[in-house]
């Protein structure tokens, strides 16, 4: 055990031991009172430890400088600095979280920055327009520093300087990892928007152009339009021959719309017309139909469905309402009117319904315009639907000479100027049907 007097200093002692913190010729230390402490508190410096621009610099030497800077707070959505402007000031973020944004927009994610980090450097260091858009998230507490400031009283580091070179170096990888994803998201939407190009226009192939039907011979004259929402829709038409000189006509639309209504509405169609060349009278088959894509309906969708089988040589057809809007009729010139048609339930809800099956004849000069709900759905800008009354009152409007695509022309014009540029919210289908004069 060693003697008492070489035991080394404890406590207070220990600090004269040590000639780097208080020397021989100094005075000997005394308090200073509170109203003698200049700048702030010591307490309230304690973010210099975390700012990674000052890493591994002494305490003391940033202290004084730091403690007489202005502390600034931003509010949520606040701008610091904006992208194509000049900017005069390093930003050392102190308390809260601030975004930089690289698009004008804002709409990109962003890069998140957190207490101990700090922004405007390259602004303070080419004096140039800053590059980036940097908004406050939340609220924020940032010491703001004048650029010549900076440089006067920081700029001679070496220790600042490759700390700056290190955050700009990290932030140029994160700008260049958001760079390369955001191209790689491009490329992507590319080849989607490719696909869904594609798409639209087998789903334009497999109409049928309805003014090319051999239909004039028995009298009559067709015209079909389907616009989409998106680039491929769930609103489809349909017409072809059944035998003993039958045409069958078909609108549908699908309870939704894009990529999915769109396949859907293709596999009813397919469905319906493989049920029309059976047997049986129309009831019979739209009961099959439906049970056909009820078990084969997965997503939930339903379809609305118009469907009529002409008996071209008599001028007689039946019809079904399957949950769909009925058509505008014009009777030998007069007004046009709403089918007064008893109404079934749509396709996919549930098995084993019965459907309602109407009838009617085709008499010189009658006019129908079989069309989807998406039509007098179309909205303004106000949110102000096209409506019927609209509908019947442009039906009534057009000459009686006009053909049957002219007519839908004049329709599809009509819905356009309702619209007035207000974005299209559901797909549009429409069909006219014309029964010569003699």
């Amino acid at each position: 055990m060693r003697d008492r007097t070489e035991w080394e200093p404890r406590g207070c002692d220990r600090r004269l031991s040590n000639p780097f913190l208080l020397s021989p010729s100094q005075p000997p230390m005394r308090p200073i009172a509170s109203n003698n402490r200049r700048g702030r508190d010591r307490r309230s410096n304690g973010y210099i430890s975390e700012q990674k621009l000052f890493h591994q610099i002494p305490y003391h030497l940033l202290e004084s400088e730091l403690s007489s800077l202005p502390q600034k707070q931003f509010s949520d959505g606040e701008v610091l600095i904006r992208r194509g402007q000049r900017n005069r000031y390093l930003y050392l973020l102190i308390d809260g979280c601030l975004k930089i944004h690289l698009d004008d927009s804002q709409e990109d994610e962003g890069i998140l920055l957190e207490p101990g980090e700090c922004v405007g450097e390259m602004s303070v260091i080419d004096r140039g327009p800053a590059s980036a858009t940097v908004i406050c998230d939340g609220s924020a507490t940032v010491i703001q520093i004048d650029a010549s400031r900076f440089w006067n009283s920081f700029g001679k580091s070496r220790h600042i300087a490759r700390n700056m070179l290190r955050i700009l170096t990290t932030r140029m990888r994160t700008h260049n990892e958001m760079i390369l994803a955001a191209r790689e998201q491009k490329l992507l939407c590319d080849h989607l928007q490719s696909e869904l190009a594609h798409a639209a226009d087998l789903q334009r192939n497999m109409l049928p152009d309805l003014s090319q039907m051999a239909v004039q011979d028995f009298g009559l004259e067709l015209a079909g339009l389907m616009k989409p929402a998106a680039k491929v829709g769930g609103d489809l038409y349909d017409a072809f021959f059944m035998e003993d000189n039958h045409l069958c006509l078909a609108m549908g639309s699908v309870s939704g719309k894009g990529m999915p209504a769109a396949l859907f509405m293709v596999q009813v169609m397919s469905m319906l017309r493989g049920q029309m060349q059976r047997p049986g009278d129309i009831a019979k088959r739209m009961g099959i139909l439906n049970n056909l894509v009820c078990q084969s309906n997965k997503s939930g969708m339903q379809v609305s469905l118009f469907v009529a089988v002409i008996d071209l040589q008599e001028r007689g057809f039946d019809y079904c309402l399957a949950g769909h809007q009925p058509p505008a009729v014009s009777r030998n010139g007069h007004a046009f009117h709403f089918l007064d048609a008893e109404a079934s339930p749509r396709l996919g809800g549930c098995e084993d319904v019965d459907f309602t099956i109407g009838l009617g004849r085709l008499e010189p000069g009658d006019r129908f315009f079989i069309f989807t709900e998406g039509a007098i759905n179309r909205q303004n800008g106000n949110q102000e639907p096209f409506g019927e009354t609209e509908l019947l009152y442009q039906l009534d409007a057009l000459p009686r000479a006009n053909a049957a695509g002219k007519s839908l022309e004049e329709i599809d014009h009509a819905l356009t100027l309702h619209a007035a540029g207000a974005q299209q919210c559901e797909d549009i289908a429409m069909m006219a049907v014309q029964a010569l004069d003699y």
